[in-house]
């Protein structure tokens, strides 16, 4: 998925984010997360919906601290 420079869609794409990669949420907004991934430190935003706990097995990002995820 792409990782945005704004909590949009219409926002520039700064990274990708695959499954299974890990972050870090740091923020939340109407939906969004604002992530780091830990393997190549791109910071963006992602859709909420997008980040998900290891038992999920869906979507793409995994959470460093789950608590984190608004």
């Amino acid at each position: 998925m792409n990782i945005r420079s704004k909590a949009s869609t219409h926002s520039t794409a700064v990274g990708v984010a695959y499954k299974g990669q890990t972050c870090k949420a740091s923020d939340y907004s109407n939906g969004w997360d604002k992530i780091k991934l830990k393997k190549t430190g791109v910071v963006g935003w992602v859709r909420s919906d997008m980040v998900h706990t290891p038992d999920d097995d869906v979507h793409t990002c995994v959470p460093e601290d789950p608590a984190c995820h608004g």
